[in-house]
């Protein structure tokens, strides 16, 4: 369960550190709380409606959608200055898509119930949500040619690198090898060699990694990157 990270002056403070407040032209302090969601903990569920926005400061997170037959597909990784909600906010989609902390993480949480209004007409909010989204755009097409224009042990090597937890890689190979945009025995092979090299060892069902000094090394003088900028931050700091 998320839970609020303390009283008015916790919220404050952290306000201080992020003056989120400067992003509107309206007086939208007495609507934000910082809340902290644990690991594994949703901020999103797809079955739910959308009645808020979370602006996220610390930790990261994982965005997916439930296919019919079960299976998970992977959208993106949300990182501190990511926005969400702002696509059901402005209407673009009617249902939410599974957003899961992969660690614990920390949020302003806006609540839409009490301001909805106010921010839908708040043209300098607007102007600067419009910019997210374009990068959002941008960076989504950064990911794609980099599934096609890098090979599987650089793109694999980030991405662990970007979901693992306390040293530990436990994404399910099947919607890895889906958003990294190969077949799940390609990933395997690579995997195993991974092992091999003395980079990972697999436990059970899952990855312990050993060097991870190693797996940044396949990111030296490639500037690869799966997408990531700093998002609202930017604009505030």
């Amino acid at each position: 369960m998320n839970k609020n990270t303390g009283n008015r002056k916790t919220t404050e403070q952290y306000l201080t550190r992020y003056p989120l407040d400067n992003m509107f032209s309206f007086p939208v302090r007495r609507f934000l709380n910082v809340r902290t969601i644990p690991k594994q903990g949703y901020l999103f569920r797809s079955d739910e409606s959308v009645n808020r926005l979370y602006f996220l400061v610390e930790g990261r997170a994982k965005t997916y959608v439930l296919h019919p037959n079960g299976n998970e597909a992977i959208l993106a990784f949300p990182g501190p200055g990511t926005i969400m909600g702002d696509m059901e906010l402005v209407g673009s989609i009617t249902e939410s898509y599974m957003v899961q902390a992969i660690e614990q993480c920390v949020a302003f949480e806006l609540d839409l119930l009490a301001c909805r209004e106010q921010v839908l007409q708040d043209s300098k909010f607007l102007l600067l949500l419009c910019r997210l989204m374009g990068n959002k755009l941008y960076y989504k097409d950064v990911h794609l040619s980099a599934v096609k224009s890098f090979d599987l042990k650089t793109k694999l090597a980030e991405f662990i690198l970007l979901t693992q937890t306390d040293g530990v890689f436990k994404e399910p190979l099947e919607q890895t090898a889906q958003y990294l945009g190969v077949s799940t025995r390609h990933l395997q092979r690579v995997l195993a060699s991974f092992c091999t090299m003395g980079i990972l060892k697999r436990v059970r069902n899952w990855f312990s990694i050993l060097d991870q000094k190693a797996l940044a090394g396949f990111m030296d003088n490639t500037h690869f990157s799966l997408g990531k900028d700093q998002g609202f931050l930017s604009f505030i700091l």
